[in-house]
């Protein structure tokens, strides 16, 4: 279902076009004190869902298409909260158990290539989770520096 497929196309477009109206919508909750916060943990897993979707759609084998979920791990860590990196890497992991397994038998030739990957994942996730954590104890303590 890929090439010169137009049906596809449009498929993937449409799941395109949501995203990027997603993503406008999450970026104007971010403009609301109220809604800051759930825009972010929103945004965070829609990104992942829609990423999910859109590479069950192109179906297998995934190949470079996976890039994606470490390239959004990374990307959460950029709200500087370790709740939703954390929260990230688990909805990362079941979404990949998910996608492998809608994609069916084909994709478990070498199963220990999906483990590896989804090891990975889980060792991204708790590095950045620990950058994170690293970079808000070093502000706290500069802060109390300044102040004192």
């Amino acid at each position: 279902a890929t090439g010169g497929n137009l049906v596809f196309h449009q498929r993937i477009m449409g799941v395109m076009g949501f995203w990027c109206a997603a993503a406008c919508g999450f970026q104007a909750l971010l403009d609301r004190p109220a809604t800051e916060e759930m825009a972010r943990y929103g945004w965070a897993v829609t990104d992942v869902a829609l990423l999910t979707i859109a590479m069950g759609m192109t179906g297998e084998p995934i190949g470079p298409l996976a890039i994606g979920y470490p390239l959004v791990l990374v990307a959460a860590g950029l709200w500087f909260s370790v709740r939703l990196v954390v929260l990230t890497t688990v909805v990362e992991l079941a979404s990949y158990v998910v996608l492998l397994w809608f994609l069916g038998p084909k994709d478990f030739r070498l199963p220990h290539y999906q483990l590896i990957f989804g090891a990975s994942l889980a060792v991204i996730g708790a590095i950045v989770a620990y950058q994170v954590h690293r970079i808000g104890s070093l502000s706290r303590y500069f802060d109390r520096q300044r102040q004192g």
